[in-house]
């Protein structure tokens, strides 16, 4: 049945429900039943308790039975940590005695699944009770509040029954009036006044008060050793529930050094001006129809600069600044009234300086004479203390770095407007909250258990935090955190000064890459025009030798022959350096083209066996081809001279690192690509060099080159034409066991 009177409040509320169809029903029915809410779902234990000691809710709901969790233990933890919060449980059939159990713990109701109607009303209930509990305790609070203030009341408090029996008086009552409670709990109100003014207005105040009205006055009251005082009271009726007196209220202030003072006014103007001349506090009268100065004491002579004689020539306009001058006029005409106080005043000292003041006025007769006594306060160091603090207030507001100030236990008490457009977070969402709500998952532990040891012993700590954002964007922060300190020297607040130096981490990070890339490049340049100047040099310098040597006319054939083979392989090396150096240009630069045509990958293959096997019987090495039947009849579209140069540089490599044994060439199809490797039992190559075999101009080691020949940049060739076609290129190798290069192509993608 739907709610009737459906609750307007919008509800938080924590369902524990580990079945999620049910939890979107639950949804369904709260809003068909007028109920609006905002729902945290968890399913466990773990999530349940993060959310128990994290946010607060209205409601919690929860199953009864969940995978490795009870209804019965959640509701023990609710009572732990939030016991004020209802929880109502809504299960399948768990049996009576857990019912009742359920409740005798705490639970605040028991709703079947399949009777989901009556959740309504045991929502209403919870809550209703909550309020009612919240009221209470409201009210116990205001009870407790209002008895303490009445016990700790400056002023002397007495209730009296409506015959005047007194029933109640606070401990000021004992203080002023010498009489212990038992003394006088349940006497008469007019024992304790015995003078004579109090006889004279006795009809006067109950007539006052049994009309329902509220009498004040002043008269002579006798205390408990005879002594008479001066009291200043209110008496007021107080009306039970049917608006009849019950009980009446009187409160009164001892105003005997009042009237003494006043008395002392009146009889002695020596005292007067006794009182007036040795204060501390600037003073002075002046006349209010001519604004003259009438008297001025000592300090006020200190305070300003001129003397008795100079002041009594003056008006009180001549102590204001000209711009002030209007307004004192203004203020002047609006006074009104016996004793006021302002402040936002300037006065002007005889040496030009200004300074700000207080004033206190009231309104005497001096010598026949209407007049204003007045007392001014410096107050020039505090106003600049006020605009120093406001200054800061604005600073800290407007400050280009994050500041948050937490309480000692952790919770966000404030931030500034930069730490709203770092975090996406309002203050709204940020205050009551722990910090940890902006951290990511980097900070272990330990570091955490040492911050706040640090900070806690009352050190400060520095450092940096990687973040999250509202958004889930991560950023690094450099973060001060320090304890602030009381008068008493105790922690009562951390500031945290944060900065977002996530683009200078990143910048420091790239200019160490470039700074590390810069360096090898350096390194790579003049091992390259060291092994470029070789690599030339050497085979030029034989053409020249031996093409000088076979012009000699006195030479043999054979000799001439073996000279034309040098001649050859000199020419050869240079022709590959300067081929190798030209095809490195081309890809570097991007101009590298690649032309495809539908290509047998068997022919191409057994065609670079043909080449190389004579070259690997000329070093003494065995040359062995394996190749699938699929590989043997693949056809596919590519460049065939590109994968030539690929697979020319790798054997060449092979068999140029190669003392003995045997270079394999094996071709098959895996995982949609063709893999193509290049296998020897050479050298090998170190772990580490693994990891830029591939760059331009690199060979294992540079010293290599006086061992082997070559300009390094085979393998590097062989990847940038293997790129070119979509594919890629890697190697397996361990120092002294050999090597594998593998060339991988997709397929699909030629």
């Amino acid at each position: 049945m739907k709610n009737e009177k459906p609750n307007q409040q919008v509800l938080s509320i924590l369902v524990l429900e580990d079945n999620l169809t049910d939890v979107v029903l639950l949804k369904q029915f709260l809003y068909q039943e007028g109920f609006t809410t905002i729902i945290s779902h968890v399913a466990n234990e773990n999530d349940f308790l993060e959310k128990l000691h994290t946010d607060t809710y209205d409601l919690i709901l929860s199953d009864y039975n969940l995978p490795g969790y009870t209804g019965m233990a959640a509701l023990k933890k609710v009572k732990l940590i939030c016991p004020q919060t209802p929880f109502i449980c809504i299960s399948g059939t768990i049996g009576e005695d857990l019912v009742v159990e359920l409740l005798q713990e705490g639970a605040a109701d028991y709703v079947l699944k399949d009777k989901m109607g009556k959740l309504p009303l045991a929502i209403n209930r919870a809550l209703g009770e909550v309020q009612q509990r919240r009221a209470l305790k409201n009210a116990e609070s205001e009870l407790r509040i209002l008895s303490r203030t009445v016990q700790q009341s400056p002023s002397s408090v007495i209730i009296t029954n409506t015959s005047g029996i007194i029933i109640y008086t606070n401990p000021k009552f004992t203080e002023i009036s010498g009489y212990t409670v038992d003394e006088i709990i349940g006497k008469p109100l007019r024992i304790l006044k015995k003078g004579r003014t109090y006889d004279n207005i006795h009809a006067e105040i109950w007539s006052t008060i049994t009309a329902g009205h509220i009498w004040q006055g002043e008269y002579l009251s006798k205390r408990s050793n005879g002594e008479l005082f001066w009291e200043h009271t209110t008496i007021s009726p107080i009306f039970d529930s049917n608006e009849e007196i019950s009980h009446y209220l009187a409160i009164s202030e001892d105003i005997t050094g009042k009237k003494q003072t006043e008395q002392a006014i009146k009889e002695s103007e020596q005292t007067f001006r006794f009182l007036f001349q040795d204060n501390p506090l600037s003073m002075w009268v002046y006349e209010i129809e001519s604004l003259k100065f009438l008297s001025v004491n000592q300090m006020a002579i200190m305070k300003y600069g001129y003397s008795e004689e100079e002041f009594y020539a003056m008006t009180i306009r001549d102590i204001r600044p000209k711009e002030d001058i209007a307004r004192l006029n203004e203020n002047l005409t609006d006074e009104a009234g016996d004793t006021q106080f302002s402040r936002g005043w300037r006065h002007k000292l005889k040496n030009q300086d200004i300074i700000d003041v207080e004033i206190f006025s009231h309104s005497i007769n001096f010598h026949g004479k209407k007049a204003r006594l007045i007392v001014s306060i410096d107050i020039t160091e505090r106003i600049t203390a006020e605009k120093e603090v406001k200054i800061l207030s604005e600073a800290v507001q407007q400050s280009p770095v994050s500041i948050i100030l937490t309480g000692i236990n952790g919770k966000i008490e404030y931030i500034n407007n930069k730490t709203e457009e770092i975090t996406g977070y309002t203050r709204a969402e940020l205050i009551g909250k722990s910090p940890s709500i902006l951290r990511s998952e980097n900070i272990s532990k330990e570091e955490s258990t040492k911050l706040w040891d640090t900070i806690n012993r009352g050190d400060k700590w520095s450092g940096e935090f990687y973040n999250k954002k509202k958004s889930g964007d991560p950023y690094w922060e450099s973060a001060t955190i320090s304890p602030i300190f009381d008068e008493e020297g105790k922690i009562t607040h951390f500031l945290d000064i944060k900065q977002d130096v996530t683009d200078k981490k990143k910048l420091t990070e790239d200019l160490i890459i470039s700074k590390d890339k810069a360096e090898a490049s350096d390194r790579l340049k003049t091992a390259f025009m060291h092994n470029i100047s070789h690599e030339v040099r050497t085979p030029l310098n034989g053409i020249l030798g031996f093409a000088t040597l076979i012009s000699e006319p006195d030479i043999d054939e054979d000799t001439k022959e073996r000279y034309l083979n040098i001649l050859n392989r000199s020419s050869d090396r240079l022709l590959n350096t300067i081929t190798s150096y030209i095809d490195i240009s081309l890809l570097v630069s991007g101009n590298q083209e690649k032309h495809l045509n539908r290509i047998n990958i068997g022919s191409i293959l057994n065609d670079i066996y043909e080449l190389f096997a004579p070259k690997c019987t000329e070093r003494g090495l065995d040359m062995k081809v394996v190749i699938s039947e699929s590989v043997e009849l693949l056809v596919m579209e590519t460049d065939r001279s590109l994968i030539e140069k690929a697979l020319t540089h790798l054997l060449n490599n092979a068999i140029k690192f190669t003392e003995d044994g045997t270079i394999t060439l094996d071709g098959r199809i895996a995982d949609g690509s063709l893999h193509i490797s290049v296998i020897d039992t050479g050298i090998g190559i170190e772990e580490q060099a693994q990891k830029n075999i591939f760059g331009h101009f690199i060979q294992e080691n540079f010293s290599h080159t006086k061992e082997y020949e070559g300009s390094g940049l085979g393998l590097s060739i062989a990847k940038g034409v293997i790129n070119l076609l979509g594919g890629n290129i890697y190697v397996v190798s361990a120092k002294g066991q050999g090597s594998k290069f593998t060339i991988s192509l997709p397929i699909s993608q030629l």
